[in-house]
């Protein structure tokens, strides 16, 4: 039985992310800061994290469609999906889902789907604070999810 190895990377403001799934497991995860800097350092940790898990198929999110990305993160993204791409992998770029009201109840439903990842999914910050900069595996997740496991049936 052959094993499918799913890597989603996601992009937020300052930092890069990603998750890796091998059939419907959550296998992987990481974080960085300083991938973000620029898209040379994007195209490095792409090609590293590629190079370390080996996936068949890497997701992102789509930038063409209705995307509520601030312009530099945008060209992050388009980093990331020309060196997946030069790569010569599978790559699905898809519409960010929404499957939850918001993303702290996306986060406690991956949280109890994953629980090796809970230390990682924030709970909602206070109205003065800032988005907790571990969200971006919420959207990594998200973006997985939606090829690894459409179907998976999450708590609402």
């Amino acid at each position: 039985m052959s094993r499918h190895r799913v890597m989603a990377i996601s992009v937020a403001s300052g930092r890069i992310c990603y998750v890796c799934f091998e059939d419907s497991v959550l296998l992987d995860w990481s974080l960085s800061y300083k991938a973000s800097q620029s898209t040379k350092l994007a195209h490095a940790f792409t090609r590293k994290w590629i190079a370390l898990l080996k996936p068949q198929v890497v997701i992102t999110e789509d930038t063409q469609v209705k995307c509520r990305k601030g312009e530099n993160t945008k060209l992050l993204i388009n980093a990331v999906q020309r060196k997946i791409e030069n790569q010569k992998l599978h790559h699905v770029a898809i519409k960010q889902p929404r499957r939850f009201k918001n993303k702290y109840e996306e986060a406690a439903n991956y949280a109890a789907a994953f629980p090796d990842i809970k230390r990682h999914m924030p709970s909602s910050p206070m109205l003065w604070q800032s988005e907790p900069k571990e969200a971006v595996y919420i959207a990594a997740i998200g973006l997985a999810l939606e090829i690894v496991d459409p179907e998976r049936q999450l708590v609402a």
